[in-house]
């Protein structure tokens, strides 16, 4: 099944308002631009001078409505004033920290404290504050034409500079007044910071992918068994393997694909997008050395020009791109990086990455995105587990990042990275992925997930699913057209509608479209392990656990203790003192039970890399 033939009749067009200057207050080193009445730039003087050059994270600084502000000059102070806000800037002015904006009645809205970053979650609509504010910080100026030259420009990269300017950073501030309107202050972050562009049609059909050694003839394999199956298909991910050594470089490895031009032309006849896996390792010292930029455009370029469709930037843990600026997070600064390098090669396409999420690690939400991450689908979580536990977490990060990152192709390991799920398991990750914005089936290595496996039933669900999903093509494709002109989510969580009801806010229920409500079932009767099942040999709670600073058990144990549960989230941090983040293995002795009640005991056990 196909999806391209809905493209022509569902391309929609936009015309913004017209935009005019901004209004422009300077006062010593201090330069204030009133961008609408709810938007307020606090901009410190720069090295050279005032910036009003585009920057990594602020694209557009033209005034969508009229400011409607006055100034007024008293003997120690310049007053600006709008219909909800005033503030005064006591001459000398050599700082913007300290600045405060007033309310009609005096009250204090906002004081910048000099400590503004790029990584903020937008508020509640249900529970907006006064005021609202992040910093461009590093300011950092792209070439006019984006991370990289097009092809006939290219020999810039030959020179001593890649084009990047960080050498005007200041103090930047924009701050947001939007009178507890969210829908007002997303609407001004994203005319400030850009939308977030359409995929193109076929992204949001069926995928599928794994971490997997494909050659040419199983490749080809994997898709005709959809079409066997009568299941869709529109992507098929090609993981790292494609290359020589696996990891690193941009050489084909010729033993799996002896001719990867006729691999890609194969893949298009039987009507099927590529996406493939890459690890970037760097080549020089800094993101913005020539030689850095060269090696990874010509790289990407490459197979771009074979055909394949889509770039996955997988950061991965130990070898990853440098950060062009502290503060600038190697996840978003490749975002940026693979989309102008795919929009170089393909100016005419909308150019589509898929990347780590700048946050949330492996599934867990550790911290807002940059806020320039929404302009660069799509973004997975990263490896994650198959259980259900983590199901729910997929489901509130995608929901959650659309209303407080205005990022709306969050998307998962659809049945997670490690693990065997349990059928039923995997019916209820395909049943949330078949409603999302992404449908993208992933294993680790060694395992699969194609429908078929996993029993009569699972197929059939999936089958069903999947063809209500091409059903709701129209519903998806307009969603992402009305998020590109408003920044509304594609799942829309309740308080969108609801503000007032503290209950519209849980992440685990959304609106798809205007009139589907989606509440998916992510739980189960699973529970770890009570600790009163677990025994030593010696009768004391819990089992006992012998760590080694290997991966094979050999040798003498480097630590030796009680775990009273066995349950661990190592990621990023050693079991003990004595041991490393990675290559330990663990050897648990003990007895289970004795266990309460007659009803049958099943045990799962559910491992990452090991």
């Amino acid at each position: 099944m196909r999806i391209g033939m809905l493209r022509a009749c569902l391309t929609l067009l936009a015309i913004a308002p017209a935009a005019t200057p901004a209004e422009t207050i300077t006062v010593d080193a201090v330069r204030v631009q009133v961008l609408s009445p709810t938007l307020v730039r606090l901009e410190e003087r720069g090295p050279n001078g005032f910036e009003d050059r585009t920057t990594f994270h602020v694209v557009s600084r033209e005034s969508r409505r009229d400011a409607g502000v006055t100034t007024r000059e008293t003997a120690d102070a310049t007053i600006i004033s709008a219909e909800r806000w005033r503030l005064r800037l006591r001459r000398p002015v050599t700082s913007v920290v300290g600045l405060e904006f007033r309310g009609p009645d005096g009250e204090v809205l906002y004081r910048c404290g000099g400590n503004e970053t790029n990584s903020v979650w937008l508020p509640s609509p249900g529970e907006m504050p006064p005021a609202w504010a992040f910093a461009d910080k590093p300011r950092i100026v792209p070439p006019a034409r984006g991370a990289l030259p097009p092809p006939a420009d290219r020999d810039i990269l030959h020179a001593s500079t890649s084009g990047w300017d960080l050498s005007n950073d200041a103090l930047d501030v924009y701050v947001f007044l939007p009178d507890g309107d969210y829908r007002q202050l997303r609407s001004d972050f994203l005319n400030l910071t850009g939308p977030t562009p359409m995929p193109p049609l076929y992204a949001f059909g069926a995928w599928d992918s794994r971490y997997h050694p494909y050659t040419e003839e199983t490749a080809l394999a994997q898709i005709d068994g959809y079409r066997d199956h009568h299941i869709p298909l529109d992507v098929l991910v090609i993981d790292t393997d494609w290359r020589i050594g696996a990891s690193h470089g941009y050489g084909v490895n010729a033993e799996l694909f002896p001719d990867m031009p006729r691999f890609i032309r194969a893949a298009k006849q039987k009507n099927v997008r590529l996406m493939y896996n890459d690890h970037p390792e760097p080549v020089a010292g800094s993101a913005l050395a020539p030689e850095e930029l060269q090696y990874r455009y010509d790289g990407l370029a490459s197979l771009l020009k074979m055909g394949i469709d889509v770039w996955w930037y997988d950061r991965n843990w130990d070898t990853h791109l440098h950060e062009p600026a502290p503060g600038i997070r190697k996840e978003v600064w490749g975002m940026r990086l693979y989309r102008d390098i795919t929009r170089s090669e393909r100016p005419n396409l909308r150019p589509m990455i898929m990347a780590n999420v700048d946050g949330i690690d492996n599934g867990h939400r550790n911290r807002p995105p940059n806020v320039a991450a929404h302009r660069f689908p799509i973004q997975w979580t990263g490896d994650t587990q198959c259980s259900l536990r983590f199901l729910g977490m997929g489901i509130e990060n995608a929901v959650h990042s659309g209303v407080h990152a205005v990022s709306p192709y969050v998307s998962e390991d659809l049945t997670g990275h490690v693990g065997r799920p349990a059928v039923e398991d995997y019916v209820r990750w395909v049943q949330f992925g078949a409603l999302s914005p992404v449908f993208r089936l992933h294993c680790t290595r060694g395992d699969v997930r194609v429908p078929w496996e996993y029993g009569d039933v699972a197929e059939s669900i999936t089958r069903d699913y999947l063809q209500m999903r091409y059903r709701l093509l129209p519903v998806f494709y307009a969603a992402a057209r009305n998020n590109y002109e408003t920044g509304e989510p594609l799942l829309r969580r309740l308080d969108l509608e609801w503000p007032k009801y503290a209950e519209a806010r849980r992440d685990d229920q959304y609106m798809l479209g205007d009139s589907i409500l989606v509440a998916p079932i992510c739980r189960d009767e699973l529970r770890d392990l009570p600790a009163g099942w677990l025994s030593t040999a010696q009768g004391k709670p819990g089992l006992h656990a012998e760590y080694f600073n290997n991966r094979d058990l050999e040798g003498a144990p480097a630590v030796e203790r009680v775990d009273s549960a066995i349950d661990f989230e190592w990621t990023g941090r050693a079991p003990a003192a004595g041991l490393g983040t990675d290559d330990f293995s663990v050897r648990w002795t003990g007895k289970l039970g004795p266990i309460p009640g007659d009803a049958p005991i099943g045990l799962r056990v559910a491992v990452d890399d090991g």
